[in-house]
Parts: structure tokens; C-alpha cells; sequence
């Protein structure tokens, strides 16, 4: 898929089918993340994903990619490693830094562990970017705190501080070096304003639309369908809709495009747009992906996931 080209060298993800077909991917790894429940087209991908010499997964819980994969790495849990995270302030951001609670278990890695030891065996040094680290006698604790003296001037301190957590300043300047090389945005590039007519044009269209959705609950591939007959959140239609369909909340409805469809409850949503259905993103028992076009925006190299025209129908009432 040349079409596609690369952003800051790398590949948009919608290719991978494409090329594990062409048989320019012949090995895949995947660390912490689900192909299956998160790219169009979900059969092909998981046939493409199943034709693979190699496929290597690693995560800590067992999915549907765990089963066809040829080999599985459990890694470390939350409570298993030390971690170090931001999050964003008034003008700043707060350090954080977490302590590992229990030892691995079983025979769970730190993903960096299993990484690095690859990498060795491949003539590669991963770990060569942190200052003072021997790869042979490394520890996690380690590697977080010369992560945080690469991180910020102020390690020691974001160390000290642990869970409380430590205000550094935000570090500036990346992306302007990275993508704005002039300084400079440009607000209404042509390649954008070109766009707009085709885009008003499919505005105006009239007919149920498909909006993506998440839950505040879920990540990834961590909760998403890893319980046998859970099919998610319910899927939520607007009020309008609902009155044109007859549709009540606790009905059984049909979604379906020419590519798929996906069946589940209903809940009627007052605050949704209008003419609008969401059906949460990830699950494999409803997986929304089998109503997306797996065609990808040439601009951005992504997969249409929102206003999505659909169909939608009324299949049984409250169970």
C-alpha cells in the first residue's frame, strides 16, 4: 500500500492486511494491543493474522489473539513492575512514580526484559540509550529511574516523591522540530480546503449514521470481550431515531451495512445526535469493526470509523 506513506517513519496500521496478503509481512508482534477487535474488516484480518510463519503476542490476559497466536509472552501486570506516568496540570506536569508490589508470577516478563533480550539475540542493544545500565544484570527499578533521568532534571525528586507525585515543567519543543520546521501552522492547508465540498455534500445525507464510542471502563485489549458471551455496552440510538424505528430501550436491534452487521440491546440516549447510533468500539462479540469500510482516508492513512452510514432495525423486544 504505497498509497498510503508513512507518518514520522511509521505505517498506518489499515495496511497490515494488505501486506501480510502481498506477503511483504511474513512475522508479527504484537505487545498489549488487538488487531482483531480494533481494525475494519475483522474476518480478513483475522484470517490474514492466522497465515502469519510468526505471531507473537504480548499481554497479560488470554483473548482470541492469545489462540491463533504461534507464540505467547505474559508480561507483567500493574502491581508486577515499577512505572512512571504524567499527567498534565495548570501549566505543568505531575510526575508519577509507582512502586512494583508483588514479585512476576509464573512466568511473567517486563516487557522491556523480553525486548531487550530479543533485540540481544539479534545483534541489537536496545537498552543503549540509558545511561549506566548493564543489560546483564539490569533490574526494573533500574530501568524506570534511568528512564526519569532522560525524562526530566528533576528525577531524583520525582523518585522521592513515589505516588504522591511531583510538578515538572512540560517539555516544549519536540513537535515544532518534529512537524513544524517553520514554526509555524497553517490552519487551511489546500489539501484540506479541497475536501470541504465533498464533505458538506455528505453532511447534508440523510439516514441513520454509526459514531464510534469507548467506555471509560475499558482499554485496549486489558477488558474488551475477555468475558466469554459479554457483548459490551448496550448500543445507544438517538431519541428521533428511536420514535421512526419504534424502537424502545431494552429492544433487541439489528445493525447492518452492505459489509456486515452487529445485533444487541438498545438504549434510547436523549443526549445523542440526531439520527445517530453508537456502538462501542472492541468488543469481538459485537465487533463494531464489521460495519466500517476498511478503506482508508488517504490523508491520514485511518479508517472512516464515525458517520458511517448504517441501517438499523428492531428485532425483538426486552428479554
Amino acid at each position: 500500500r504505497p498509497d498510503l506513506g508513512e507518518i514520522f517513519t511509521e505505517r498506518p496500521s489499515v495496511a497490515l492486511v494488505d501486506e501480510i496478503e502481498a506477503g511483504n509481512i511474513r512475522a508479527l508482534m504484537v505487545v498489549g494491543a488487538d488487531p482483531l477487535g480494533a481494525a475494519p474488516d475483522a474476518e480478513r484480518v483475522a484470517t490474514a493474522l492466522a497465515s502469519l510463519e510468526v505471531l507473537v503476542v504480548v499481554d497479560v490476559l488470554e483473548s482470541g489473539l492469545t489462540e491463533m497466536a504461534t507464540h505467547v509472552v505474559p508480561c507483567t501486570w500493574m502491581t508486577e513492575r515499577n512505572d512512571m506516568r504524567f499527567l498534565p496540570q495548570h501549566g505543568f506536569e505531575r510526575a508519577y512514580v509507582s512502586t512494583a508490589i508483588v514479585k512476576p508470577a509464573a512466568q511473567c516478563r517486563h516487557v522491556w526484559q523480553f525486548l531487550a533480550e530479543l533485540g540481544s539475540r539479534m545483534g541489537f542493544d536496545i537498552l543503549s540509550i540509558l545511561p549506566g545500565i548493564d543489560p546483564e544484570t539490569v533490574t526494573d527499578r533500574q530501568v524506570l529511574e534511568a528512564v526519569a533521568h532522560l525524562t526530566t532534571e528533576d528525577a531524583e525528586a520525582v523518585l522521592e516523591a513515589g505516588v504522591d507525585g511531583r510538578d515538572i515543567e512540560f517539555r516544549y519543543g519536540w513537535f515544532h522540530d518534529k512537524a513544524l520546521p517553520d514554526g509555524k501552522w497553517r490552519l487551511a492547508p489546500r489539501v484540506l480546503t479541497d475536501r470541504l465540498p465533498d464533505l458538506l455534500l455528505r453532511a447534508d445525507a440523510t439516514g441513520p449514521r454509526l459514531v464510534s464510542g469507548r467506555t471509560i471502563e475499558s482499554v485496549n485489549s486489558s477488558h474488551y470481550g475477555v468475558t466469554p458471551g459479554d457483548d459490551g455496552p448496550r448500543i445507544r440510538i438517538s431519541t428521533d431515531l428511536a420514535r421512526d424505528r419504534g424502537i424502545e430501550t431494552g429492544d433487541r436491534v439489528r445493525v447492518y451495512t452492505k459489509r456486515g452487521e452487529v445485533t444487541g440491546e438498545v438504549l434510547v440516549d436523549p443526549l445523542m445526535s440526531h439520527q445517530t447510533v453508537w456502538v462501542a468500539h472492541g468488543w469481538h462479540n459485537r465487533n463494531v469493526n464489521l460495519l466500517t469500510d476498511p478503506a482508508a482516508d488517504p490523508l491520514t492513512g485511518q479508517p472512516s470509523v464515525t458517520a458511517v452510514p448504517v441501517e438499523i432495525e428492531r428485532i425483538s423486544g426486552p428479554s
